[in-house]
């Protein structure tokens, strides 16, 4: 049975994403949250009491052990595209070695629950490029050995970002129409969601591997 835990501290990294971004706002919002650490190359959009910013080369964080003391949660949001990193091993270098690096710090330094934002098709085994890392990304966490790790596995994501993404958006147009075909872990969500989703999943105090899709992220983020 899952209990609420009555306060804590997080670390949040990418954090000027679509989904982090959002994250945040939310994290700032909740009463159970203590306080922000974000850990990145830039400071949040915002200033906050809650937050503290702590600039790192992501590349680089066995430096930054001390960030994550008296961290409980850690939320991984960080992700690239092929156009964005330009190769392929610019991409994995980010969604997966910045993320498996962030994973081990944070077991070094005593955090109990990490979440991930992963992809609805990620698949070690897949043939696909971007979901295979994503899938590979997975599975590292799960060797990580944390006493709670949340997975969270949205279809094409829908809200505001700063960089234009071209299919993202053909897709986000074409989709409300034709979605209805596909199971529903394929279909659109909003960023918002996803964020309300895992703040609220965190708060709670369950243990060992989930893997969320879309219609429990939709349930979960009616509870904020």
């Amino acid at each position: 049975m899952s209990i609420n835990q009555p306060f804590f501290n997080a670390l949040i990294l990418g954090y000027t994403g679509a989904v982090g971004s959002a994250l945040l706002e939310e994290l700032v919002k909740s009463d159970k949250v203590n306080g922000i650490v974000c850990l990145g190359r830039r400071p949040a959009a915002y200033d906050h009491h809650k937050i503290q910013f702590v600039q790192a080369d992501l590349s680089k964080l066995v430096n930054h052990l001390d960030a994550f003391s008296g961290i409980s949660r850690v939320y991984c949001c960080l992700g690239t595209t092929m156009k964005q990193a330009g190769s392929k091993e610019a991409f994995k270098n980010v969604d997966y070695n910045m993320v498996v690096d962030a994973a081990n710090i944070a077991k070094q330094a005593g955090v109990t629950h990490f979440s991930l934002v992963s992809a609805v098709g990620a698949d070690a085994k897949s043939k696909i490029f971007y979901n295979r890392v994503k899938g590979e990304t997975e599975k590292a966490l799960e060797a990580v050995s944390f006493d709670r790790l949340s997975i969270y596995r949205p279809g094409l994501l829908l809200g505001e970002r700063k960089e234009i993404r071209v299919g993202e958006r053909i897709g986000a147009a074409i989709l409300p129409f034709i979605q209805w075909l596909f199971p529903t872990r394929f279909r659109s969500i909003q960023v918002r969601t996803v964020a309300k989703a895992m703040l609220l999943n965190s708060i709670k105090t369950d243990e060992g591997l989930e893997i969320i899709f879309n219609d429990e992220m939709k349930i979960l983020a009616k509870g904020l």
